[in-house]
């Protein structure tokens, strides 16, 4: 008989040389996620991608009570369908992780949808996949989705996106790349904890700029910045 697992509780930390490693794909988005789907770190395309997801984001509660999201993927009803079964494998490989046990209490209390979903029962790992995102300034992004297990820190998991050669979605990351790198102002990914209330996600992620010393004006044939 397998013993029952302890509980978890603790800040979790990204180990150092991922961080560096990560920072290092200027043309690959790529998220850091923690044991319940806490946004522990991305590389700047990634903050460029995905604006909503910053540092200490939740995707589970994001997903669900943050009304812009429906908005930021082109089918909503199955990126949730397939958040929910990602953090129902989570919730059955660490049963007494009161971290766990905090966001799925939050997003019951919170979304009707959640609890419809939740009640499925369904249960699957994150996987390779291709997501369509409609993004606030650049459009339509036809991604592939690879997921690792960090083998350093167990249980944290590493999640990077990457768009076909040759594609309008790879002229769209590039420009979104550019403009995060020297754009109007450089973001400021102040850490922030993830949304705890009912409506705690139904703001808009706050995002700091500081003034960069220059604009610059990119131009990718067929690609219009919005």
């Amino acid at each position: 008989m397998t013993p029952p697992q302890r509980a978890e509780c603790g800040t979790e930390r990204v180990d150092p040389g991922l961080l560096t490693l990560v920072e290092l794909w200027d043309r690959t988005p790529a998220l850091v996620l923690g044991r319940a789907y806490d946004v522990l770190a991305a590389n700047t395309l990634g903050r460029a991608v995905f604006p909503h997801l910053g540092h200490g984001a939740n995707v589970l509660l994001t997903m669900f009570l943050d009304p812009s999201v429906r908005a930021f993927h082109a089918d909503w009803e199955q990126a949730a369908a397939n958040a929910v079964a990602g953090f129902r494998f989570l919730e059955g490989a660490r049963p007494n992780d009161p971290r766990i046990h905090e966001v799925l209490r939050t997003a019951s209390k919170g979304s009707r949808a959640f609890t419809g979903l939740w009640q499925r029962r369904d249960a699957r790992g994150k996987s390779d996949a291709a997501k369509v995102l409609v993004h606030p300034d650049v459009g339509e992004l036809a991604l592939c989705m690879q997921t690792f297990n960090v083998r350093s820190t167990p249980g944290q998991q590493l999640v990077v996106y990457h768009a076909q050669e040759g594609t309008r979605t790879e002229d769209a990351l590039r420009l979104l790349g550019s403009l995060a790198a020297t754009g109007p102002g450089h973001r400021d990914d102040t850490p922030r904890r993830a949304p705890r209330g009912p409506g705690a996600a139904s703001a808009r992620p706050t995002v700091r700029w500081r003034r960069a010393p220059a604009q610059l004006v990119f131009r990718v044939p067929g690609l219009r910045v919005r």
